[in-house]
């Protein structure tokens, strides 16, 4: 799911309200700029007194993200997660990490939300580019090496152990890569800014922020405005990647459960304390679906989310109801 995997091309808009206080404030000004990483643009913003720092702690969280890139991308052959996939262990903390806070979120969505689909995702085909419908006889062989708990950690020496089955950080990587940026930025004394990666957002400030989401299906049309400080924003949808055959769309986003793309809804935006949290969990709603996917978000604390299904009907958690 990195690619173009990752959730490329999501649709939020981000701007910034308030904006006189750049003006007011003349001691500070604000830092920008954007790099490819993730297989989509990441920008970085900073708002900061002196120019020399401000670039310094932007160039530091972008070498984050390129360091966990490498990591965890399933599109760079021979890195430590493709040594994971062929060995079937690995001793690195940055994938132990990153696997730890996945199997949370699987267990949470009851395992909605797998990072062991990997082989249901090339089958698929995902992974390069070339897409085919499986047949169910395919799709039930692979299935036998599907499922969370497959993954093996031992905590004590930080390793991972997988079960014959093969993982895709995807669904998370992105989010991983954001939040570690954001704590960069602090370290480096950034008090204000964000990290936007593809439409993946976490801001940090007291400052709000304007978010305009778009519908899925009609670009120019917004689906609801919303106001966000000190959070994270993520969404996923079946338009990211896709293929279509005999008049029916294929996209990436399969249920671990069945091995076919999820059907119930085309959009999920999740708004999290930390993108992470907000990544994941985008993921897995969108396999969980409406009922069971709001009952989740409700009996979480600051997590909210709005879901489009695929009739087109709009959910939107209490938290932020009109």
């Amino acid at each position: 799911m990195w690619c173009n995997r990752y959730k490329a091309g999501l649709i939020l808009i981000a701007v910034l309200i308030f904006y006189g206080f750049i003006v007011a404030c003349s001691k500070q000004n604000t830092f920008s700029e954007t790099r490819f990483l993730l297989g989509t643009d990441v920008e970085i913003k900073v708002i900061a007194k002196n120019k020399p720092a401000a670039q310094r702690a932007i160039n530091t969280a972008f070498s984050e993200i390129e360091g966990i890139e490498k990591i965890t991308s399933s599109f760079i052959e021979g890195n430590e997660l493709a040594l994971l996939n062929k060995a079937g262990s690995s001793g690195n903390c940055e994938l132990f990490n990153i696997i730890d806070e996945s199997l949370y979120f699987s267990r949470l969505t009851n395992g909605a939300f797998d990072i062991t689909v990997s082989p249901l995702i090339k089958l698929w085909g995902f992974k390069i580019g070339k897409h085919k419908v499986p047949t169910d006889s395919e799709i039930k062989e692979i299935l036998k090496i599907v499922g969370y708990q497959r993954i093996i950690l031992d905590y004590k020496n930080k390793k991972v152990y997988l079960n014959k089955s093969r993982i895709d950080l995807g669904g998370i990587a992105k989010g991983y890569a954001i939040d570690n940026a954001i704590k960069v930025l602090k370290t480096s004394g950034i008090k204000k800014g964000l990290v936007n990666a593809g439409g993946d957002i976490r801001f940090i400030g007291d400052k709000t922020w304007s978010i305009g989401i778009q519908h899925p299906r009609m670009r120019s049309k917004l689906v609801k405005k919303i106001k966000l400080k000190n959070r994270a924003i993520v969404t996923s949808g079946d338009y990211e990647r896709y293929f279509v055959e005999n008049n029916k769309r294929y996209h990436h986003i399969i249920n671990p459960v069945t091995g076919y793309p999820a059907t119930e809804c085309v959009s999920i935006t999740v708004i999290a304390n930390d993108a992470l949290s907000a990544d994941a969990l985008a993921t897995g709603l969108f396999v969980l679906g409406v009922t069971r996917g709001m009952r989740l978000i409700e009996s979480l604390k600051d997590t909210e989310a709005i879901i489009i299904d695929s009739d087109g009907n709009i959910f939107t958690s209490e938290g932020i109801k009109d």
